[in-house]
C-alpha cells in the first residue's frame, strides 16, 4: 500500500518500484503466524472440539428433518 502511496504522489517512479525487492514474510504475516500459534491451542481445544462436534450433530435434526 505504501508503494502505491509514494507512485500517486509522485515521489517513486514505477520503474523504480518495479525493481524493488520486497522481503518476505512481511511484517503483518511473521504477526499473524505467531498470533495463530498462539491461540491455536485455545481454539482447537478438546472442549472446543466437542462442542462443534455436538453442532454439527445437529445437522437436519434442528429444522425438523
Amino acid at each position: 500500500m505504501s508503494e502505491w502511496v509514494a507512485a500517486l504522489n509522485g515521489k517513486v517512479s514505477l520503474s523504480t518500484l518495479a525493481a524493488a525487492v520486497h522481503p518476505y514474510p512481511t511484517l503483518a504475516e511473521i504477526s499473524k503466524r505467531v498470533a495463530g500459534n498462539v491461540l491455536a491451542e485455545k481454539i482447537f481445544s478438546e472442549r472446543v472440539k466437542k462442542t462443534l462436534r455436538f453442532f454439527f450433530s445437529l445437522k437436519g435434526r434442528a429444522c425438523g428433518e
